[in-house]
């Protein structure tokens, strides 16, 4: 246990005085309370862990209690500006909470006076609050001046009554939280509790660095004590906060708990947990195959109304590079339902995702093309999110398909200028170049709108910074493998660059003649947007082969050793254009880092021979 200090700072003497809080709620926008920090209270002298904890969990007399009389009072009023879903939320948090009734209100309240009430009375004062005033301010200090002789029920309960109102109230959840942070080590919260707490921490958007990870370590030691749902919303934090769960064990505990749990957890509260291990990064195969064929297995989707609540389950699969086609296939098929509201937003992702695995099955792509005619595309909500229009293409390119319709809005010039305008987490150049450059090769019949000459330099000069030097430099792989084709072939033979400039991955290209049977130095190396490198001419497409070596790495395939979408385009694209191509698996590339060059050229120039004994 933490050593204790011989004194705790006191909370009135810390904290800003009710008059200084009202001149700052008077003169800066709302906006700004959610960066406010307040220093804790925490009493004074040496607070009794253990008679914390024995006073928090005997406290069920009057806040803990379930009274079925107050739940529908407890649910009465709701956050108009909230998010509808983290409202109904809480109604559910709060179904077992129970709430001191609504008393009188009064016009003035003397300081002598609020000292009087109980916390119980003060509370019953604070479910009157509507708005923040002068009067009301008072109630509010006398509570956060209360915090370190209130239960932890009582706490969390004042914070849940202003949430109830729809009071934005930094200052007493600004107090709570930092109350709470200051004593985490010497307060007990039961599950349902650290639940509640978690939600306001996540409501405020602000929060010390160490509450994040006092709270994963507490949800680690009493992980077993909480039911699924509870672990979904605890979650939530991680994820509204951009936080990560650091722990390995604790998200492998998380995941076997899901699967061990799933017959209870909400169906509301699942998606949670979804995006805090896409957040998290935590990969798992095993975990994901369980989980898809629970969903697929217990029609887990049909209880959704909305394609939005299936999509994160979608972009978490994609996101970790774990491939589930019977989960797709499902998925895309409940995407279809009559009564399923289908936002633009959404599908793209869903597509996006599809294309990133590269789910292209002919069932499959069947579903894809259904979805993409029954959805209705508005040019308005293009407009207004045009980057989930390029991430939407993206995703049908990946799976072969060019819908000239969706192409040509999105190379509209009002449309390129909003997406080269984004800001620069959401930066879309690649994408249009991937998009204009793709057309060319596998539409060259597309008579729509294209990027134009002025944009394609813009779009050039943005991506500069992608280097095939750089690239062989952090793809371990490329450098020797190239020595060894050049002791095997002579330097001038092999070249090594982005054989197409809209994928940013370095390949190796030679080129054999048939004639000859002798390889000699490619005229050009890189695509140049008409015919395949050195090819201009039908002689020259006789005489000439030209090989592509692809060395993969581990990012360009899913976990279970699949191709992604996008170096699954790039060779087969490469083959539209006349390139013979040879993967090489990551597996064995990575082999040439540590190898003798001798063994290395032997391994590539064995692939290399099977090739041009074809030709």
């Amino acid at each position: 246990m933490r050593k204790i200090p011989k004194c705790w700072t006191s909370l009135k003497a810390v904290l800003v005085s009710t008059q200084s809080l009202l001149q700052v709620h008077q003169q800066l926008p709302a906006c700004y309370y959610s960066k406010l920090t307040f220093a804790s209270d925490v009493g004074s002298g040496k607070p009794d862990r253990s008679k914390r904890k024995k006073k928090s969990s005997n406290q069920k007399s009057s806040l803990s209690e379930v009274d079925s009389s107050q739940v529908t009072d407890a649910t009465r009023s709701e956050p108009k500006g909230s998010q509808f879903w983290m409202i109904n939320m809480h109604k559910r948090l709060m179904e077992s909470v129970y709430l001191p009734p609504v008393k009188k209100s009064y016009p003035r309240y003397s300081e002598d006076f609020l000292q009087s009430l109980s916390t119980l009375d003060l509370m019953s004062q604070a479910r009157n609050i509507q708005h923040v005033d002068k009067e009301t301010m008072k109630v509010i200090t006398a509570l956060w001046r209360r915090l370190d002789s209130m239960t932890m029920e009582e706490m969390i309960t004042v914070a849940d009554i202003f949430y109830m109102n729809q009071v934005p109230n930094p200052w007493y959840t600004t107090a709570l939280i930092s109350y709470i942070t200051e004593m985490f080590d010497l307060l007990y919260m039961t599950p349902h509790q650290l639940t509640r707490f978690t939600m306001h921490v996540a409501c405020h958007a602000h929060s010390p660095p160490y509450l994040q990870i006092a709270l994963e370590q507490r949800l680690a030691e009493t992980l077993d004590e909480f039911n699924i749902n509870q672990v979904c919303v605890c979650c939530h934090l991680f994820f509204f906060g951009r936080t990560r769960i650091k722990s390995a064990t604790l998200l492998d505990r998380i995941g076997q708990k899901l699967l061990d749990e799933f017959d209870t957890v909400k169906n509301w509260y699942l998606p949670m947990i979804m995006k805090t291990f896409r957040l998290s990064n935590y990969v798992k195969v095993s975990f994901y195959k369980s989980l898809g064929d629970l969903i697929v297995k217990t029609d887990y989707f049909s209880q959704y109304r909305t394609v939005g609540q299936m999509m994160h389950f979608a972009f978490a699969f994609a996101s970790v590079r774990v491939t589930h086609p019977d989960l797709f296939l499902y998925l895309l098929r409940q995407c279809l339902r009559p009564q399923f509201k289908r936002r633009f937003k959404d599908i793209p992702k869903i597509i996006w995702a599809c294309g990133t695995l590269v789910t292209n099955d002919r069932e499959h792509l069947n579903l894809v093309h259904m979805i993409l005619k029954k959805t209705r595309f508005q040019k308005e909500d293009m407009q207004r999110y045009p980057d989930n229009l390029a991430d939407l293409l993206m995703g049908l390119a990946f799976l072969g398909i060019y819908p000239p319709t969706l192409l040509d809005w999105l190379f509209e010039p009002s449309m390129v200028k909003a997406l080269t305008g984004l800001k620069k987490e959401r930066e879309k150049f690649l994408q249009l170049q991937f998009l204009d450059n793709s057309l060319r090769i596998e539409c060259p019949k597309y008579t729509g709108n294209r990027l134009s000459e002025a944009y394609r330099d813009v779009v050039s000069a943005k991506l500069s910074k992608f280097r095939p030097e750089i690239d062989t430099q952090l793809r371990k792989s490329i450098n020797p493998a190239v020595s060894a084709l050049r002791d095997a072939v002579g330097s001038e033979c092999v070249a090594c660059d982005f054989i197409l400039p809209h994928v940013k991955s370095a390949d190796i290209l030679l080129c054999f003649d048939r004639e000859t049977r002798e390889f000699i130095p490619p005229a050009t190396v890189q695509w140049d947007g008409k015919n395949s490198p050195g090819l201009s001419n039908s002689r020259d497409k006789e005489k000439l082969q030209h090989i592509v070596i692809v060395l993969l790495s581990r990012p360009q395939t899913s976990f279970d050793g699949k191709l992604l979408g996008l170096v699954h385009t790039k060779l087969r694209q490469l083959r539209c254009l006349g390139f013979k191509v040879i993967t090489i698996p990551a597996e064995e590339a990575l082999l040439y880092t540590i190898q003798d060059r001798m063994s290395t050229q032997q391994a590539l120039m064995s692939h290399v021979q099977e090739v041009i004994q074809t030709v």
